[in-house]
């Protein structure tokens, strides 16, 4: 079992870019080809055109989302999403494998990261209070809607630590349907707990990064 959280890279953007509430153009740029030097041989131009696509250039938060997106596809959606189905592909016979992305986080805990919601999304490491139970350790500091999310997680996640399986509501990966299969991802939120997000990183991880890591 595996997953990420929505906006992985929301935490990690200062490390390609000097000022993020005031990103420009150039200075997006400039964070991929910083990334370059970390990562190595990614196709800068691509890379930029396909993160700057339908994004109003001129709104500094616009280029903010986009640079969390290529951040956190880059450093950990991808390269765990890929892993994942790569690992499915190869026990596919014998093994089950479950992924998931966490669509909600809890207010008190993104005060605790420094995550704002409103401007950075579901930051890194938000999946760590409801696997944990950190609602019903602290319950003053959390809403209702956490703690019943929060219970669900450990449901889930102790079901799969007894016997390796999940529910019908929340199929495998690559569920039935061998490599060709379309990947099956549950999406974590306690609005829809039922919710099941089919190829969600079709055109990411499967699409402009699959090259660069397979």
């Amino acid at each position: 079992m595996a997953g990420v959280v929505r906006n992985e890279g929301a935490s990690f953007i200062n490390l390609v870019v000097k000022n993020p509430d005031n990103i420009t153009v150039d200075q997006f740029k400039f964070g991929i080809k910083m990334a370059d030097l970390e990562y190595h041989n990614i196709d800068i131009e691509n890379v930029t055109a396909f993160y700057l696509q339908n994004v109003n250039t001129s709104s500094s938060q616009a280029l903010r989302w986009a640079i969390s997106d290529f951040v956190g596809d880059l450093t950990l959606k991808c390269p765990t999403y890929l892993f994942a189905k790569q690992f499915a592909i190869t026990v596919k016979e014998w093994q089950r494998v479950y992924f998931y992305e966490l669509l909600y986080g809890s207010k008190r805990f993104s005060q605790i990261i420094g995550c704002d919601e409103k401007t950075e999304g579901i930051c890194h490491a938000e999946d760590i209070p409801f696997v944990f139970g950190l609602p019903y350790i602290y319950e003053k500091d959390y809403e209702p809607e956490d703690m019943f999310f929060s219970r669900e997680v450990m449901k889930m996640w102790t079901k799969f630590a007894k016997d390796g399986h999940q529910d019908q509501e929340w199929p495998q990966l690559l569920n039935n349907d061998g490599v060709d299969g379309v990947p099956l991802v549950k999406g974590l939120d306690p609005t829809n707990m039922t919710l099941v997000l089919s190829d969600p990183f079709h055109r990411t991880c499967d699409g402009i990064w699959s090259t660069y890591f397979l």
